[in-house]
């Protein structure tokens, strides 16, 4: 005689359930399954949430979204750069692909601070649209600072810039300013940055 098969005593308490006890069973386990997804996507979204929050773009002290100011007094040695923006540019026969414009200031000496002066934009005719700074606003050693022109500002056009005045004293390092530009596409996003370009070099 062959030896006689054993089951796992939960295996004969399902066997003998009826089929509507399987049903509710399934049906318990599929909810509790859907609870804890819930659960879960209602933490990250909350996560998501506060991370937006506390990465929401803030202008920097002592900035301003209008008015039109002259360049503001600071000792040292002035220069100035500038740096191209787009509003918008163009795509397939010529619809625009509206961006979102960051202007990034980022003072590179370890050691010493610098002094932006002026934040000024322009638009593609070389109209003065804004200027951001209503008082000097400084730069510690290794610090930066941005400038957000959103996508709904289309004043500037494809051919709009920054003008930026900075001072520093004694021998120091050009801090790095550039432009990132993003925006979404009819298929896929659009994203480029470009490097801002000395064009004075004055003393006061």
């Amino acid at each position: 005689m062959g030896r006689q098969q054993t089951y796992p005593e939960w295996f004969l308490w399902l066997a003998e359930r009826s089929p509507f006890s399987w049903l509710s069973l399934i049906l318990l386990v599929f909810l509790a399954v859907i609870g804890v997804a819930c659960y879960l996507d209602s933490r990250i979204e909350t996560q998501f949430a506060r991370i937006e929050r506390e990465l929401h773009y803030r202008p920097p002290e002592g900035s301003a979204t209008s008015g039109i100011d002259e360049a503001l007094a600071s000792p040292g040695r002035k220069r100035a750069v500038y740096v191209p923006v787009c509003s918008h540019i163009y795509r397939g026969r010529g619809q625009p692909v509206l961006l979102t414009a960051t202007l990034s200031i980022r003072n590179t000496d370890p050691k010493n601070s610098i002094t932006i002066t002026s934040v000024r934009y322009y638009d593609t005719s070389g109209k003065l649209l804004r200027a951001y700074l209503q008082q000097p606003l400084k730069l510690g050693p290794m610090a930066s600072t941005e400038f957000l022109v959103e996508n709904t500002d289309t004043a500037g056009g494809s051919g709009a810039n920054f003008v930026v005045d900075w001072a520093g004293e004694g021998e120091i390092n050009r801090p790095i300013i550039e432009c990132v530009m993003v925006g979404d596409g009819e298929r896929q996003a659009v994203s480029f940055a470009v490097r801002g370009q000395d064009i004075t070099e004055r003393s006061e």
